[in-house]
């Protein structure tokens, strides 16, 4: 997973909720496309650096992890991330999502120097979020569906998807740092080979869209057998870094 961060904020994947010439899902919390879907349990590593000239500067790791649990009365899965800046920087994540569903309960950042905590519940959303050199900004507002939590490029949801030769979707997804739903875009380009730690996976290759600086884009290795993202690079148009991003499995 590629995480291109401002403080602890992340930049998030923004495209438009059409491909052209493309039939696109639009999925939402109670699409029959996740209906037995199942995120991969236990933990993974990630490394992520910039390759200029054919050196790699280290950027990031993260280590993240997805259990079964109880909030309340629902059962839920529980994300887990930890993520270290090359500067020593270090951001604390959990998203507690519902099971079957995966809509958002809570969903907890801390880090150095931008925090924020949201809660859903019966249709309304409540939380606070701390910006540098901000006052506290409350969150109070009602919503008119249940919302995917945001994670990054929402690495943990999309690899759920009935991924498959030219498939496409627009997954909306709450966003405590904009105060509401932003839009990501995937498509799958095709089967790809990876080698990876000594083997050889068989892959989708996904299309992720813009991110990060203008003229970049995101693209992802998704692993058929596991269903986790294994690889994703970001690519300018002319001759800047790109951006790589390795999971290691433990």
């Amino acid at each position: 997973m590629i995480r291109v961060i401002r403080g602890a904020s992340l930049l998030i994947l923004c495209a438009g909720a059409s491909l052209e010439a493309q039939q696109v899902d639009t999925i939402r919390v109670g699409s029959s496309v996740l209906h037995g879907a199942r995120p991969p349990l236990g933990s993974q590593f990630t490394e992520s650096f910039a390759r200029a000239d054919g050196v790699d500067h280290p950027i990031s790791t993260t280590t993240q992890g997805i259990t079964r649990g109880r909030h309340g009365n629902q059962d839920v899965y529980v994300i887990h991330t930890t993520h270290a800046s090359a500067a020593g920087d270090t951001t604390v994540g959990t998203i507690v999502i519902r099971h079957p569903d995966f809509a958002l309960l809570h969903h907890k950042v801390t880090a150095a120097h931008d925090s924020a905590a949201v809660t859903a519940n019966s249709g309304h959303l409540t939380g606070w979020v701390v910006l540098p050199d901000q006052p506290i900004r409350l969150i109070d507002q009602a919503l008119d569906h249940p919302v995917f939590p945001i994670e990054g490029q929402i690495p943990w949801l999309f690899p759920l998807l009935p991924l498959r030769e030219g498939y496409a979707a627009a997954i909306p997804h709450f966003s405590e740092w904009q105060g509401g739903e932003e839009w990501t875009t995937i498509r799958v380009v095709g089967d790809e080979p990876l080698e990876h730690g000594g083997r050889v996976l068989d892959c989708w290759k996904v299309d992720g869209g813009e991110l990060g600086p203008p003229g970049y884009r995101a693209m992802y290795w998704v692993d058929k057998s596991t269903r986790r993202i294994m690889q994703g690079v970001l690519r300018g148009e002319g001759a800047g870094p790109e951006y790589w991003a390795i999971t290691r499995m433990p």
